[in-house]
């Protein structure tokens, strides 16, 4: 008898256990997690969202998804407001980002969204394409993609629309828009009315021809006789050009006596010979050629004179002084002298000599030195002494200047080494000449 007391007690206890349990399936609901403040994360209460996304982050899929229950309100729930990833979005945020966007998590429950927040980022419903220039938009299936392409997806309806607003030309009597092309309507098309801008030219397909007298007042005019001219309001001289005429005239030019006139050499492709007529021939040719080289093989020079000469005003002690003569330029060419230097020219660099000779009266005590200075810096040095009374010395020197530029100075100057006797220094000539580039 007190076996089957407890054989009634063990059924007794298996049958509640099994009721317990039928109970459980019955009150939770499969694929829910509930969500509230005070709950101690057990399976299917969980007291923080972290909590529940990592109990079904192994199983929620788009095929699979799960339903979070809020239970109370949001305040009471620790980490809705929470920031917790790197890219500083809110727990709440990133749900609804990265699960509820794909479809593997939604939302229900009590007071949904509460006073505790909805997220800052909206999730943008899906289109396929922009309005005005199908730019791809963000695809919902995808759920590898940042958050960048969302808030693309929301914003780049705006940017599209405000390109359109800045284009010129949207909609006209003339023009019109199809996709990105900016296109003339071919019914406005005509030999006489109205044009939509005068420096707008439209050209159709195929060969055109234009009949009767056609004439352009803008910087271009079609001359009589057949020829295209610069309109002689648009040209420095006050009279129009001749670009290109089927007539006598010159291919090129400038009409009337105030302005040059060029020519253009024609060849007979045929027997590759100069033409002969209007325009430039092998004369013509000939000489230019002739001129140019005359102009390039010129070497830059100087040749200067002063037969009445000068006494530069020396010290005792070597003190230098310059010689200023009084120069006569006999002949310069891309050579310039200031009375007491010579300078380079702008082109007229490269190596140079010169040649310098005068006529010395001075005492036989008198001992100089002369110095050739390149910008103020001596690069030669001669000596020579007096002859005496009623006695002259021909002095002659020279030098050779390697790679001078232009704007590079060349001057004389003199001292006494002996005493301050001044040198008297007549019939002067000094020569200066490029050698070579």
């Amino acid at each position: 008898m007190k076996n089957l007391k407890y054989l009634a007690l063990i059924g007794l206890l298996i049958f509640g256990a099994a009721e317990s349990s039928a109970q459980l399936k019955i009150r939770f609901a499969t694929n829910v997690r509930y969500i509230a403040g005070g709950y101690i994360d057990q399976r299917p209460l969980f007291n923080t969202l972290e909590a529940a996304l990592n109990d079904v982050l192994p199983y929620a899929t788009v095929n699979n998804p799960y339903v979070f229950w809020v239970d109370s309100d949001t305040l009471q729930i620790a980490d809705w407001d929470s920031v917790f990833t790197e890219s500083g979005l809110t727990m709440k945020d990133s749900i609804d980002i990265y699960y509820v966007a794909e479809g593997k998590i939604k939302w229900a429950g009590f007071g949904f969204g509460g006073t505790g927040g909805t997220g800052s980022t909206p999730i943008p419903s899906q289109t396929e394409t922009t309005t005005h220039y199908s730019y791809p938009n963000w695809d919902k299936s995808n759920s590898a993609l940042a958050l960048w392409l969302r808030n693309l997806a929301q914003a780049i309806d705006s940017v599209d629309q405000h390109i359109w607003d800045l284009i010129v030309y949207t909609d006209s009597a003339y023009l019109y828009i199809d996709n990105d092309t900016l296109k003339f309507r071919t019914s406005m098309l005509s030999s006489f009315g109205a044009r939509p801008d005068t420096t707008l030219i439209v050209y159709k397909a195929g060969t055109q021809t234009i009949t009767g007298d056609k004439s352009l007042t803008g910087d271009i005019e079609i001359g009589t006789g057949g020829s295209l001219r610069i309109a002689a309001a648009n040209n420095a001289i006050g009279t129009s050009r001749i670009l290109w005429s089927n007539s006598s005239n010159l291919y090129w030019s400038h009409s009337g006596a105030a302005g040059d006139t060029g020519m253009v050499a024609m060849l007979n492709p045929t027997t590759g010979i100069f033409r002969n007529s209007n325009v430039a021939g092998y004369g013509s040719i000939t000489q230019e050629v002739y001129d140019s080289i005359k102009y390039w093989i010129k070497a830059p020079h100087i040749s200067l004179g002063d037969d009445g000469g000068v006494t530069p005003n020396v010290t005792a002690g070597g003190t230098y002084v310059k010689i200023t003569p009084g120069w006569t330029e006999e002949e310069k060419y891309r050579v310039t002298q200031a009375g007491d230097s010579l300078t380079v020219s702008a082109g007229a660099g490269g190596d140079y000599y010169m040649i310098l000779n005068f006529v010395l009266g001075n005492a036989a005590a008198d001992d100089f030195t002369l110095q050739v200075r390149k910008n103020n810096v001596a690069v030669h040095t001669t000596r020579f002494t007096g002859q005496g009374a009623s006695e002259y010395a021909t002095i002659t020197t020279q030098h050779y200047f390697d790679d001078l530029v232009p704007g590079d100075d060349i001057s004389l100057w003199i001292t006494n080494t002996v005493d301050a006797d001044d040198p008297v220094m007549t019939y002067m000539n000094w020569y200066f000449q490029r050698a070579h580039e």
